[in-house]
């Protein structure tokens, strides 16, 4: 497993105002009420330092993580991070596996026809995005931004930046440390 990083909530409060941005640029797709389907109990795991990871699968929509712990929580030693083996794609047949942070150089541009199955339509295919209660729609695809759980949050929801789910394959695994 390549871990992508590990980022303490505290380190990333500062993220909130960005998940405030997107919501306020964000196309009204991106804001629907879709349901999100609880991720499965076989789908979660625990690192070797007992960090809690969920899979989050390429070919679903948006996958709902109850969190292990309960907000606020201490903002020094809780956070979360991204973290993949070989990866998710929004086409298994036509392009490789990529990180959370999508496809990019000429496989974006080779899927610049087909933009309108973006959920967002800013972000990359294959970008990972996450949303709660709270926050609508989150980009956390960009590996050095850090992330931060929003207070009172019980649950947040993750899903790939694509809307036709048939064709994608892969996974990547949110890992929470607490």
């Amino acid at each position: 497993m390549r871990w992508i990083e590990r980022v303490s909530v505290g380190e990333a409060l500062s993220s909130l105002v960005l998940f405030l941005a997107l919501l306020s640029a964000a196309p009204a797709s991106a804001q629907s009420d879709e349901a999100a389907t609880s991720i499965p109990d076989a789908a979660l795991f625990k690192t070797m330092d007992d960090d809690l990871c969920a899979e989050i699968s390429s070919t679903l929509g948006w996958q709902q993580f109850t969190l292990p712990f309960r907000a606020p929580i201490d903002l020094y030693y809780e956070g979360f991070y991204v973290a993949y083996e070989d990866g998710w794609t929004v086409d298994k047949n036509r392009f490789a596996p990529v990180s959370h942070a999508g496809h990019q150089g000429a496989d974006a541009a080779a899927l610049a026809p087909y933009e309108g199955y973006k959920y967002t339509q800013s972000l990359p295919f294959g970008a990972l995005l996450m949303r709660t209660a709270d926050v609508p729609m989150a980009d956390i695809s960009d590996e050095g931004t850090n992330w931060s759980v929003p207070a009172e949050a019980t649950s947040l929801e993750f899903r790939i930046n694509d809307t036709g789910l048939g064709d994608n394959a892969g996974e990547v695994f949110v890992c929470f440390y607490y």
